[in-house]
C-alpha cells in the first residue's frame, strides 16, 4: 500500500491535474484506516480530502464515484448515499465488474435480492476470473 501511495504522489507531481492518482490516494487511505493499520479517523480524513480533489478535477470520473460509492457504504454506513454513487458510476461505465458485485452486495443488505442477482450475473459475465468477481 506505502509503494502504491509513492507512486500514486509521483504521478500527481508529474501531472497534478490527472484525477486517477488522487482517486488511487483516496482508496488507499480508506483502505488504511477501514483495515486497522492507522486511526479510521486519519485515513478517512485523507481519503476524503484526495476523493474531493479527484472529483473537482473530473465530476465525471467513474472511479472516483466508485470509491465514494464504497466508502459511503462501508464507513459512513449511509446506504442511500453509497447506492446513488454505485448507480453514477455504472451511468459512466457500465461495464465496471467490481462496481457491480459491490452494488450487488448493497442490494443484498438491502434485500433487493433479485436486483442484486441481477448486477452480480452481470459483474461475473463482465469479468469472469477476476477473484473478487468471483468471491
Amino acid at each position: 500500500m506505502e509503494k502504491a501511495m509513492e507512486y500514486f504522489e509521483k504521478a500527481i507531481e508529474i501531472d497534478p491535474e490527472w484525477t486517477a492518482p488522487y482517486t488511487g490516494l483516496a482508496e488507499a487511505w480508506a483502505g488504511l484506516g477501514y483495515f486497522g493499520f492507522i486511526p479510521e479517523n486519519i485515513g478517512y480524513q485523507n481519503s476524503y480530502k484526495y476523493l474531493n480533489k479527484a472529483l473537482e478535477l473530473d465530476p465525471n470520473s467513474a472511479n472516483s464515484h466508485y470509491v465514494k460509492a464504497l466508502t459511503a457504504v462501508w464507513t459512513e454506513w449511509d446506504w442511500e448515499k453509497g447506492e446513488k454513487e454505485f448507480l453514477k458510476t455504472l451511468e459512466l461505465n457500465p461495464n465496471d465488474a467490481l462496481c457491480r458485485m459491490y452494488y450487488a452486495h448493497l442490494l443484498m443488505i438491502l434485500r433487493r435480492s433479485d436486483e442484486a442477482v441481477y448486477h452480480a450475473k452481470l459483474g461475473l459475465e463482465l469479468d469472469p476470473m477476476k477473484p473478487l468477481v468471483l468471491g
